[in-house]
């Protein structure tokens, strides 16, 4: 059995000439992930001090004394 990579652009073209009235909603489905991906703040990425990822009280105390 032969796995496919399917985020291959290969497959993707494969799929989209067999599929063809998937394409449309395909798209769409992509061009509005990448407006929300950039017009939305990550609850992860975006925070000054990566150890608050991990809960540490250190940095969230610094995180405290940074605001105004």
């Amino acid at each position: 059995m032969v796995l496919s990579n399917r985020s291959r652009l290969s497959y993707k073209l494969k799929f989209a000439a067999r599929h063809p009235d998937q394409i449309l909603p395909y798209i769409r489905r992509v061009c509005v992930d990448a407006w929300l991906r950039a017009n939305s703040r990550s609850h992860v990425g975006l925070l000054p001090f990566g150890d608050e990822i991990q809960g540490n009280a250190e940095s969230r105390e610094r995180r405290r004394q940074q605001k105004p």
